[in-house]
């Protein structure tokens, strides 16, 4: 088998790829920084404070989720950069 043919059959189809994949480097970026936001949020606050630290780890999942996604595609890109040269 050549090449060409190797890697086309290596490659998912679209329909198998979950919703995260297709967010890319910006949509990663955003994620952090809707996350940072919604943490500086119910940081500054007045609150009692039992039920902000609740929110807090909502807000720091959506952080971590964002630099999942953004850096799973930036690792992407640049190994599909490596992979031409």
């Amino acid at each position: 088998m050549t090449d060409k043919q190797s890697d086309a059959q290596e490659q998912a189809p679209v329909e198998d790829v979950p919703w995260w994949a297709t967010l890319g480097p910006i949509g990663g970026g955003v994620l952090i920084l809707l996350g940072l936001g919604l943490g500086a949020f119910v940081l500054l606050r007045d609150s009692d404070g039992s039920d902000s630290w609740a929110h807090l780890y909502g807000a720091a999942k959506v952080v971590a989720f964002g630099c999942v996604a953004g850096g799973t595609a930036l690792l992407a890109r640049r190994r599909g950069r490596n992979e031409v040269e």
